[in-house]
């Protein structure tokens, strides 16, 4: 799904839009709380790679949030 493709992006190191854009559309869907701390993980790594580092952290939190 969205997540799979999202961190297909981010293992090949391209395309970091649109590895948000399908993370941010997997939250959308309410997913599970794993699937919840992954997507906000990957929203965490695009972040960071775009320089985005308050984004980054944020995100980051909200993973470790959704892990508990």
């Amino acid at each position: 799904g969205y997540l799979e493709l999202a961190r297909r992006n981010l293992e090949r190191n391209e395309r970091f839009d649109e590895g948000v854009r399908l993370a941010r559309k997997a939250l959308e869907l309410d997913p599970a709380p794993r699937d919840r701390a992954l997507a906000h993980f990957l929203l965490a790594d695009f972040y960071s790679r775009l320089g985005r580092h308050d984004l980054s952290r944020q995100h980051a939190d909200l993973g470790r949030q959704a892990t508990q």
